[in-house]
């Protein structure tokens, strides 16, 4: 069966911030990605994407829900999709 929930990292293209960090509870010390404290194993952009891809295909989900997605996470999605040729 397919998970239901998709949540990947992925290495960031700039330095996260303060603020962004205060949002996300993401944060990057000495190289180290971090998400609440704990290390997480962020992968390449295309990578996340193409195994986002994959999910979507193998699920059988009606709706997909994205904290902030209007506003925030779509337009980087969409932005990210087209850059990398989706």
């Amino acid at each position: 069966k397919t998970r239901e929930i998709f949540d990947k990292y992925a290495t960031p293209s700039i330095q996260i911030n303060a603020g962004a960090t205060d949002v996300t509870v993401i944060s990057i010390v000495d190289g180290v990605m971090k998400m609440k404290g704990e290390v997480v194993h962020p992968v390449p952009v295309i990578t996340d994407i193409a195994q986002w891809i994959t999910w979507l295909e193998n699920t059988n989900i009606d709706a997909y829900i994205a904290y902030n997605g209007p506003r925030f996470d779509f337009p980087i999605l969409v932005t990210t999709l087209k850059k990398h040729g989706f």
